[in-house]
């Protein structure tokens, strides 16, 4: 048997322990026992769960994305996210339970499950990172595409030309040309004022972006490379010069499409679906102007870095993902090469 003095909070208290064959085999189970006593008492993890992880996230997002993507974030787990996972510890989801709503979610589009997955694997990166809560995301695997390519929609320079005919006034003519030649995001035409236009240079420059539905309506374009001067033909550069005579709103303040305020957003939806309607042509969204201005570049030979900054992409990648499908193929022209390179043999 074994015998020995305890202190804790309540007082000294009498112990003992018996069942040893021998007093040496008492003697090492109590010399065990005081070391295991001695041992640092790791202190317990606390239990948090995908709202309190949740919660913290959008602390931490809100002080570091634009006004627009938080807008989405708050969107997508409100409508495709919270509804599964709120309420749920973060160490019960597991891979399995990811899988079965990516599964669950296979009704939406392919581009819109992508979006929703990334959102959800971002938040469980910040849970690892700042939580030390192991990510469950790193087991399941990519959503595969089933769908196909989506078809992007576009217009040929005759098509345009075409539109550009049935417009019946000089604003509404000078926003079109300007989104076709360009190839501006529609935020980035809202925001043109006349200081961001140097008729004389024949440049623009575009360094701010507008959204009507944010508390900030007018911020910085949405990558780095956005924020960029654009060359203008001449033809272009003395359409605007004309207007700017005819308009009482000149200012440097003013808004080249607009006025006081930017051109909304249904207004130009509304008017774009008016000429093409008068025109006899397919209906294309405000944004099908910006990659038919591309695809009409990258068709006639130019080539892909010089679009790339004309569109304001982050890198050159973004336009061959984009765009690749409507460069020109280049096989003959790599086939004279080489026959060029065998004329010495």
């Amino acid at each position: 048997m074994c015998r020995w003095e305890e202190t804790d909070d309540t007082g000294v208290h009498s112990k003992k322990k018996r069942g040893f064959l021998t007093k040496k085999e008492a003697q090492q189970w109590y010399i065990r026992y005081c070391a295991e006593k001695e041992k640092p008492q790791e202190p317990q993890k606390k239990e948090y769960t995908f709202d309190d992880v949740y919660s913290s996230y959008l602390t931490y997002m809100s002080s570091r994305v634009k006004e627009t993507t938080y807008k989405n974030v708050l969107t997508v787990f409100g409508q495709k996210i919270l509804p599964y996972f709120s309420g749920k510890k973060m160490s019960e989801i597991t891979p399995l339970m990811l899988l079965e709503w990516q599964s669950r979610e296979s009704e939406g589009a392919y581009s819109s499950r992508v979006l929703e997955r990334a959102r959800l694997k971002a938040m469980f990166n910040y849970a690892e990172r700042y939580y030390d809560i192991p990510s469950a995301m790193n087991k399941v695997e990519p959503l595969r595409n089933t769908e196909g390519e989506e078809e992007m929609h576009i217009w040929t320079a005759e098509q345009f030309g075409r539109f550009y005919q049935v417009i019946d006034n000089d604003l509404d003519r000078i926003a079109f040309m300007l989104l076709y030649t360009l190839g501006c995001r529609r935020g980035e035409l809202q925001a043109l004022m006349w200081k961001d236009v140097d008729l004389d240079k024949g440049e623009i420059h575009i360094s701010r972006t507008y959204s009507e539905y944010c508390k900030t309506k007018m911020t910085s374009p949405k990558t780095p490379g956005s924020n960029r001067y654009v060359v203008i033909p001449r033809s272009v550069a003395d359409m605007l010069r004309e207007y700017k005579s005819k308009t009482v709103y000149s200012e440097p303040d003013h808004f080249v499409v607009g006025g006081l305020e930017p051109m909304k957003i249904q207004a130009f939806i509304r008017k774009l679906n008016k000429y093409a309607g008068a025109a006899g042509l397919p209906r294309i969204r405000v944004h099908d102007l910006r990659h038919s201005c591309a695809s009409y570049l990258l068709s006639q030979g130019l080539d892909v870095i010089t679009v790339s900054k004309r569109l304001g992409h982050a890198d050159v990648t973004t336009t061959l993902n984009t765009y690749a499908h409507l460069m020109p193929s280049s096989e003959e022209r790599t086939n004279a090469l080489v026959d060029g390179m065998l004329k010495y043999i």
